[in-house]
């Protein structure tokens, strides 16, 4: 026969874990010269990473102040200045196991007025960018890769959404879609090499929104989705006051759209136009004009 006696429950306490808040209330940290980490504010982990210069805390703006903890919006960061010159530029997002996170940061504006850089890659939107020194016969910028130009609008810190680069542009590769305006100036060195948007070129209401201008040559351009014009003054724009056109596995192209190209109630707006050669234009849906007038 089983015994009935009871047991006497533990009078021993409870003791909850201490719960780890260092990740979770991470400032920003200059890890060595070269590279600064952050949390941005869905909780990633952004490390910030430059190959030539000293970063210090004058080098970056956030919408609080440097040393405080927490989720922190990457509003500047400020190259201006000679040691920078040259220098690639890597802002990168990995979603935090302690705080979340989508893996992707987002940018107001890279500041590089009066200096050369080399290749910029963003994870995420970017407002902005300004690079080149006066010297066009360099490149102003070798490359810019991100996920997306201007798709959150000046929400992150810019103050506008033009980017203005000095000298040659070597390859603009948008992943999603670009609304800003990417201005490339310099005379005939004002060139872009190439450019590919994984999503479309999306006018507004602001003149030259969605829009890509270069005083020099451009080469090939694709746009695997549509070229939009919207009520902006030409917006929804790819534009060369030199010739577009390159090769692209081995055969010439000027302008590949994927979507269709659409104008807009803005004067010249839902436009591909080149001042000189424009290479072969495919356009996989509809041509279509707007409301909008070309300027006399």
């Amino acid at each position: 026969m089983k015994s009935s006696r009871s047991y006497p429950r533990s009078h021993s306490r409870h003791r909850p874990a201490l719960e780890v808040l260092e990740d979770r209330m991470m400032p920003a940290v200059l890890v060595n010269p070269t590279t600064l980490t952050y949390q941005d504010v869905d909780g990633d982990t952004v490390t910030v990473t430059v190959t030539r210069g000293t970063l210090d805390q004058t080098n970056f703006t956030f919408d609080g102040a440097f040393a405080d903890s927490g989720p922190q919006q990457l509003r500047l960061v400020d190259l201006r200045g000679a040691e920078f010159q040259g220098s690639d530029l890597s802002i990168t997002a990995v979603r935090s196991a302690t705080n979340g996170g989508d893996g992707f940061v987002n940018v107001g504006r890279i500041d590089g007025s009066g200096v050369d850089l080399g290749a910029v890659v963003v994870d995420g939107d970017l407002g902005a960018i300004d690079a080149g020194d006066a010297t066009t016969a360099t490149p102003g910028l070798a490359s810019l890769t991100v996920q997306s130009l201007g798709r959150l609008g000046i929400s992150t810190g810019a103050a506008d959404l033009q980017s203005d680069i000095v000298g040659k542009l070597g390859v603009l590769l948008v992943k999603s879609d670009l609304l800003g305006t990417v201005r490339v100036t310099g005379g005939q060195d004002g060139k872009i090499g190439s450019v590919k948007v994984g999503g479309s070129l999306l006018g507004g209401a602001l003149t030259s929104s969605g829009s890509i201008q270069a005083e020099g040559n451009t080469g090939a351009v694709i746009v695997k989705g549509s070229v939009i014009g919207g009520d902006g003054d030409f917006s929804g724009r790819i534009a060369s006051e030199g010739k577009i056109g390159g090769t692209v596995n081995g055969l010439p192209l000027g302008v590949r759209i994927g979507g269709s190209l659409l104008g807009g109630a803005g004067t010249s707006s839902g436009v591909v136009f080149a001042h000189g050669t424009l290479g072969p234009v495919t356009i996989g849906h509809n041509l279509q004009g707007g409301a909008g007038t070309a300027p006399a």
